[in-house]
Order: structure tokens, then sequence, then C-alpha cells
């Protein structure tokens, strides 16, 4: 079975195979590893937590560490509301040596509510519910469409972008409106002000198309790659090329979706070339979203990558989202 890419009256099947590709994809992406990560920094001084206290994970994704640094190894992933024990902090840096399902390991203070009631963000919206500006002070903000962290995510804002504010707290969201979509961001991490929202980095994503990396940056720093299979036309600019040049991402699809021209499914669809309709997507998968043989063989433009992969570059892809494709 070929690869899929969507566009011309849906999606389109890609065939060509290349013997060992399959291994190579596998254990690079097994290298490279999972590094996306939401960051913030300047919370306040935490107090020292005693012995057998617990705490409350605050933010939408928290990772445990094995180490009390971001270069650490990561042993989970928390998310909002999840409960901790305490075993000894702040440490330098405002780290936490805690205990999660277990294991431990390491969690930052900064996205920690204790039960002694130091540590973790508060909501520091003081904008009133009227309709009125606010900008994103935290890398990453995700636009939810229900005000709780079990809400789906729709996309992602990064800091000092502007939202639309469009009525007062719920559960400590804020209804706003953000690049057009309608949902709920955490007013924690909502600033009334622009002048206490520095602009972020750019957002972009990087494809090289004479190793099949795809690397996500923030500015000038990576956060994440990995390795996708591409189109099998080679020249630069092709109807069946991953083609070379800036695109932008202009349409977003997270769900096992079927197509009659391919006759397989995809998920994490992610647009960016309108005019061969190419974009980012998981390996071609049944109809129970399992993955089909000749995942990683060469496509028709798009860049396909295991489904894992392909939900790192959804979330941290958003609508305008630049896209450089070279050689």
């Amino acid at each position: 079975m070929g690869q899929v890419c969507l566009g011309r009256a849906g999606l389109e099947v890609r065939s060509l195979w290349l013997p060992g590709r399959n291994r190579y994809a596998t254990k690079l992406a097994l290298a490279l590893g999972l590094t996306l990560l939401m960051l913030s920094t300047g919370i306040g001084f935490t107090p020292n937590a005693k012995a057998g206290e617990a705490a409350t994970v605050s933010t939408d994704a928290l990772y445990l560490r094995e180490d009390m640094g971001l270069w650490a190894g990561i042993s989970a992933t928390m998310v909002w509301g999840d409960r901790v024990d305490v075993l000894s902090g702040p440490h330098a840096g405002n780290w936490y040596e805690v205990r999660y399902n277990g294991v431990d390991g390491y969690a930052s203070g900064d996205f920690l509510s204790l039960d002694s009631g130091g540590g973790g963000q508060t909501a520091s919206w003081s904008g009133g519910g009227a309709t009125g500006t606010a900008w994103i002070n935290t890398d990453f903000l995700n636009l939810r469409t229900d005000a709780g962290s079990w809400a789906d995510v729709l996309t992602a804002g990064v800091q000092g972008e502007a939202v639309t504010t469009l009525g007062g707290e719920v559960g400590g969201y804020l209804p706003v409106e953000y690049q057009g979509q309608h949902g709920w961001m955490w007013a924690g991490y909502l600033a009334a002000s622009a002048s206490s929202a520095p602009a972020g980095p750019e957002r972009w994503i990087d494809v090289d198309r004479s190793s099949g990396i795809v690397t996500l940056y923030l500015g000038n720093e990576s956060q994440y790659s990995t390795w996708g299979a591409m189109g099998f036309d080679l020249s630069n600019d092709g109807y069946f090329a991953t083609a070379n040049g800036t695109f932008y991402v202009y349409s977003k699809n997270a769900g096992l979706t079927w197509t009659d021209w391919g006759k397989v499914y995809i998920t994490n669809w992610v647009a960016f070339d309108p005019y061969r309709q190419n974009g980012f997507h998981s390996y071609s998968l049944d109809a129970n979203g399992g993955d089909i043989p000749g995942g990683s063989n060469p496509t028709g433009g798009c860049i396909a990558l295991p489904e894992w992969a392909a939900d790192v570059i959804y979330q941290f892809a958003r609508v305008g989202t630049r896209v450089e494709v070279h050689w």
C-alpha cells in the first residue's frame, strides 16, 4: 500500500517503496526523541514544602524529569489537575522533587500548586469581563473548546500574541477569539496589557529534503526533529514533489479521516502547500487507526510520519505557521 496525500478531490495514493527505510526511520525517530516543551519564567518565590505534602499540577502539560533541569530526561507527562507527592524543595531554579504515580522525579514549581498555598500559577487576569484585548504571557497557551483542561485543544498561541476576550472567567478560563477561532484560554497566562507580555520568538517549521528531517523551531532554537517520508519527485517544484519554497499552514484536521481517493485513513493533517495540496500527516492507517505496511514509502509530495510524530507537529503548528522547504 502506498502513501496518501490530502488534496485533489480528497487524498492521493503515493506508491513507491525504498528497502530499509522503515528501519532507518524508526531508529532516527527514537534517537531524536520528543523535546517540545511549554516553558514559562518569572514566577515569584515559592515557600519550602513540608515532607509528605501534596501539590496539584496547574498547567496543561508538565514534564516529570529525571533531574533538575530542562536538559534532563522525561519520565512522564502530567496534566492539569494531576496530584503529586512533594518529597523536597524548592531547589535551585524552583525545582521540586516529587512522586507521580509511584515514579520519583523533578518538576518545575512554577506549575505546581502546593496544598500549603505556595507555588503554582494563579489567575492574573485583571481586565474584567468586558470584551477587550489580552496578551498571551507564556510560551504556549492552548485554545480549548470549553472551560476546562479536559476540553479538546483547537490550537495554541505563543508569547506576546493578542486575543480578544469575550466575557468573564469560568473556572479560571476566559472565553476568547484567537485568529478567527472561538474558545477558552486559561486566564492565569493572559496579561491585560501588552507591556507585561513581550513578543515571543517565531514558531516555524524547517523541512530538509536532503536528509528527510523535519525540525520545529522557536526563533533559532530547535524544539523537536523527526524523519518524514517525502515526495518521490526530486525536482525543485514538480507537482508530485515536496516542493522547495516558503509556505504557511492554512488548514488542520486532527481526526482519523477517510479518503475515497487513497482508500485509507490518516490523522493529524497540517496543510501548507495549497497548489500541490501538500501537508504533514500520519502514515496510512486502517479503519481502526492501525498502521498499514509501507508507511514510510516516498509520497507524492506530502510529508508522512509515524502517528506520534505527526501529532507533535499538529500540536505545534497553527494556522499561519511558516514552513521552509529546501534541499
